[in-house]
Protein backbone atom coordinates (compact mmCIF):
# COMPACT_ATOMS: atom_id res chain seq x y z
CA UNK A 1 0.00 0.00 0.00
CA UNK A 2 1.54 3.34 -0.98
CA UNK A 3 1.11 6.08 1.29
CA UNK A 4 1.75 9.49 -1.36
CA UNK A 5 0.94 12.35 1.38
CA UNK A 6 2.53 16.01 -0.40
CA UNK A 7 3.12 16.60 -3.97
CA UNK A 8 5.78 15.18 -5.96
CA UNK A 9 8.53 17.65 -7.92
CA UNK A 10 6.87 16.55 -11.38
CA UNK A 11 3.60 17.73 -10.66
CA UNK A 12 3.43 21.19 -12.53
CA UNK A 13 0.08 22.56 -11.16
CA UNK A 14 2.14 22.63 -7.09
CA UNK A 15 5.18 23.24 -8.81
CA UNK A 16 3.61 26.85 -10.66
CA UNK A 17 2.09 27.54 -6.80
CA UNK A 18 5.28 27.14 -5.25
CA UNK A 19 7.23 28.92 -7.30
CA UNK A 20 4.44 32.23 -6.93
CA UNK A 21 4.43 31.63 -3.09
CA UNK A 22 8.25 31.56 -2.89
CA UNK A 23 8.67 34.80 -5.39
CA UNK A 24 5.95 36.63 -3.30
CA UNK A 25 7.57 35.65 0.22
CA UNK A 26 9.71 38.69 0.91
CA UNK A 27 11.59 36.71 2.81
CA UNK A 28 12.15 34.40 -0.05
CA UNK A 29 16.17 33.89 -1.85
CA UNK A 30 14.22 33.62 -4.90
CA UNK A 31 15.30 36.42 -7.09
CA UNK A 32 12.98 37.95 -8.97
CA UNK A 33 13.42 39.28 -12.94
CA UNK A 34 13.06 42.76 -11.25
CA UNK A 35 15.56 41.99 -8.31
CA UNK A 36 17.79 40.65 -10.99
CA UNK A 37 17.39 44.12 -12.98
CA UNK A 38 18.27 45.80 -9.87
CA UNK A 39 21.26 44.21 -8.88
CA UNK A 40 22.62 45.17 -12.84
CA UNK A 41 21.77 48.24 -12.90
CA UNK A 42 23.59 48.65 -9.28
CA UNK A 43 26.59 46.85 -10.60
CA UNK A 44 26.76 48.81 -13.75
CA UNK A 45 26.35 52.18 -10.99
CA UNK A 46 29.44 50.68 -9.39
CA UNK A 47 31.43 50.06 -11.89
CA UNK A 48 31.33 53.75 -13.24
CA UNK A 49 31.56 55.18 -9.48
CA UNK A 50 34.94 53.04 -9.24
CA UNK A 51 36.41 54.21 -12.79
CA UNK A 52 36.43 57.59 -10.91
CA UNK A 53 36.98 61.01 -12.76
CA UNK A 54 34.43 62.38 -11.35
CA UNK A 55 33.55 65.76 -11.34
CA UNK A 56 32.06 68.15 -8.29
CA UNK A 57 28.51 67.46 -7.21
CA UNK A 58 28.44 63.68 -7.93
CA UNK A 59 31.91 62.58 -5.42
CA UNK A 60 29.58 62.47 -2.34
CA UNK A 61 26.61 60.76 -3.08
CA UNK A 62 29.27 58.06 -5.28
CA UNK A 63 31.49 57.97 -1.78
CA UNK A 64 28.21 57.02 0.34
CA UNK A 65 27.55 54.45 -2.12
CA UNK A 66 30.60 53.04 -2.96
CA UNK A 67 31.34 53.00 1.44
CA UNK A 68 27.57 51.28 1.75
CA UNK A 69 28.72 48.99 -0.83
CA UNK A 70 31.25 47.92 1.00
CA UNK A 71 29.65 47.92 3.99
CA UNK A 72 27.48 45.56 2.97
CA UNK A 73 29.97 42.82 2.15
CA UNK A 74 31.48 43.35 5.52
CA UNK A 75 34.58 45.26 4.86
CA UNK A 76 36.91 46.53 7.63
CA UNK A 77 36.91 49.89 8.42
CA UNK A 78 40.54 50.10 7.43
CA UNK A 79 40.22 48.60 3.91
CA UNK A 80 37.32 50.98 3.53
CA UNK A 81 39.11 54.22 4.37
CA UNK A 82 42.01 52.39 1.75
CA UNK A 83 39.55 51.98 -1.31
CA UNK A 84 37.68 55.33 -0.42
CA UNK A 85 41.32 57.09 -0.78
CA UNK A 86 42.29 55.35 -3.94
CA UNK A 87 38.72 56.24 -5.12
CA UNK A 88 39.10 60.19 -4.50
CA UNK A 89 42.22 60.09 -5.91
CA UNK A 90 40.71 58.82 -9.48
CA UNK A 91 38.26 62.55 -8.95
CA UNK A 92 38.95 65.47 -11.13
CA UNK A 93 39.22 67.55 -8.59
CA UNK A 94 40.04 65.30 -5.55
CA UNK A 95 39.38 66.12 -2.01
CA UNK A 96 41.80 66.51 0.64
CA UNK A 97 42.47 63.38 2.89
CA UNK A 98 40.55 64.71 5.74
CA UNK A 99 37.50 65.75 4.00
CA UNK A 100 37.37 61.77 2.94
CA UNK A 101 38.09 60.41 6.39
CA UNK A 102 35.68 62.82 7.88
CA UNK A 103 32.84 61.48 4.95
CA UNK A 104 34.12 58.18 5.62
CA UNK A 105 33.64 58.10 8.89
CA UNK A 106 29.99 59.96 8.90
CA UNK A 107 28.75 56.45 6.64
CA UNK A 108 30.44 54.24 8.94
CA UNK A 109 28.76 55.95 12.53
CA UNK A 110 25.41 55.55 10.74
CA UNK A 111 25.89 51.84 10.56
CA UNK A 112 27.62 50.99 13.34
CA UNK A 113 24.72 50.30 15.50
CA UNK A 114 20.97 50.19 14.64
CA UNK A 115 18.52 49.47 17.56
CA UNK A 116 15.09 48.61 16.76
CA UNK A 117 12.60 47.58 19.77
CA UNK A 118 13.19 44.40 20.25
CA UNK A 119 16.76 44.07 18.33
CA UNK A 120 20.11 45.50 17.68
CA UNK A 121 22.76 45.13 15.11
CA UNK A 122 26.22 46.47 16.01
CA UNK A 123 28.99 46.01 13.43
CA UNK A 124 32.54 46.35 14.55
CA UNK A 125 35.86 47.61 12.98
CA UNK A 126 36.82 44.71 11.42
CA UNK A 127 33.39 44.08 9.74
CA UNK A 128 32.32 41.67 11.94
CA UNK A 129 28.48 41.97 12.34
CA UNK A 130 26.61 40.91 15.73
CA UNK A 131 22.54 40.50 15.86
CA UNK A 132 20.88 40.43 19.58
CA UNK A 133 17.22 39.60 19.88
CA UNK A 134 15.61 40.68 22.75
Amino acid sequence: MSNNIGTTANDPINSEQEDTELKNNPHSKVDSDDTKAEDKKEKNELNEILKGGLKEGNRHKSLVKLVSHFIHYNLPDDTIYAMANFFNKQNDPPKDDATIYREVKGVLKQYRKIKGEFWKVVRNMKGYINVDIN
